[in-house]
């Protein structure tokens, strides 16, 4: 659909803790959702340098890790860039460790599916949405000021998180 289809992971930390890089987290509680392209880039990425994830304390968590890191359950979470700006936005003590954003081989790919007999009877809509999307994409391209707006107002996220993670370069 767009020519660059990545999303962005993050690892994101509480600013007051005493973790300032891959070696304070060895042995640390990290929240994932398990099987999805997070666990993939944090897997990649500590292998890179140097380490595995039974180096870790690994917690399967879904939604439930940003409450966590922020009550301190959790020294770490992995989770989309988007989420983790969107803490970041919600409170001060939040802060990103890494992400695929230094990273790009590690980052994701986004990717619509969907069930062939669904496909195949609403062909109209699979045309629309996917006409939507490119327009989408070609706006952002076009107007990044009203796209980081737009997004900002719609995300209720502060405009300079947006500004700081979504980079309308599709």
């Amino acid at each position: 659909m767009s020519e660059d289809s990545s999303i962005n992971a993050n690892i994101a930390v509480r600013k007051d803790s005493n973790i300032h890089s891959l070696a304070d987290l060895k042995g640390k509680k990290v929240a994932l959702p398990r099987g999805t392209y997070m666990q993939r880039y944090f897997t990649l990425f500590i292998e890179q340098q140097g380490y595995k994830l039974s180096d870790f304390n690994i917690i399967q968590m879904t939604n439930d890790a940003e409450s966590a890191l922020l009550n301190g359950a959790i020294d770490a979470m992995v989770w989309t860039e988007q989420s983790t700006a969107r803490l970041e936005n919600k409170s001060p003590t939040i802060t990103t460790l890494y992400s695929t954003r230094t990273e790009p081989e590690l980052s994701g790919i986004s990717v619509i599916v969907g069930r062939e007999a669904f496909i195949n009877q609403n062909e109209k809509v699979i045309k629309a949405m996917n006409i939507a999307l490119l327009k989408a994409s070609k706006y952002a391209q076009n107007n990044p000021d009203q796209a980081e707006i737009l997004l900002a107002k719609e995300s209720d996220t502060n405009i300079e998180i947006i500004k700081k993670y979504m980079i309308f370069i599709v």
